[in-house]
């Protein structure tokens, strides 16, 4: 009786059953936890894209690790990660994120734990609320800055007062 050849393919390419028994018994190594990814690793690999270029979401993004927005967000956007706001994007709510990157606009307060980095090309309209900040030559903001470090008060030295007389006359 013949086989066909695909049968007698399966057949020949049954493994040895010596082999496959050793390979079940051998440990398989865990899964290594890593931690969270920061700015950097965003920076450096292509973060998962939550808006792309040309679209548009509207209402709460919420996410863990890290994410672009390429394109058109409008509400707010709440992540234990890193975001980064693309050069032809525009986001139009608040921002609440470990690590923020901000190549194009937002509209919106931002409040980062970490960093906020502004690009050259980067344009906020609204608060800035992190304990790091880089502005980058080029990029326009338009609103306030508080920059906390853990908890101390940050305190203005008192400058001495000026006496009456060493004041110049007033025309």
């Amino acid at each position: 009786m013949q086989t066909h050849p695909i049968e007698r393919a399966a057949h020949s390419a049954t493994p040895d059953r010596a082999a496959a028994d050793r390979a079940a018994r051998e440990p398989v190594a865990a899964p290594q936890r890593t931690a969270a990814p920061r700015l950097a690793d965003a920076q450096r690999d292509e973060a998962p894209v939550a808006v792309p270029r040309g679209g548009r979401f509207v209402g709460l993004l919420v996410f863990r690790g890290r994410a672009s927005v390429l394109g058109e967000l409008c509400g707010d956007v709440v992540a234990d990660g890193a975001l980064r706001v693309g050069p032809e994007a525009r986001v139009a709510g608040r921002i609440d994120v470990d690590d923020l990157r901000v190549e194009g606009a937002v509209e919106g307060d931002i409040v980062a734990r970490g960093r906020v980095e502004l690009a050259a090309t980067a344009t906020v309209v609204g608060a800035i609320d992190a304990p790091r900040v880089v502005f980058r030559e080029g990029c326009r903001v338009r609103g306030r800055l508080r920059m906390p470090s853990g908890n101390e008060r940050l305190e203005l030295p008192e400058l001495p007062a000026a006496a009456p007389d060493s004041l110049p006359a007033v025309p």
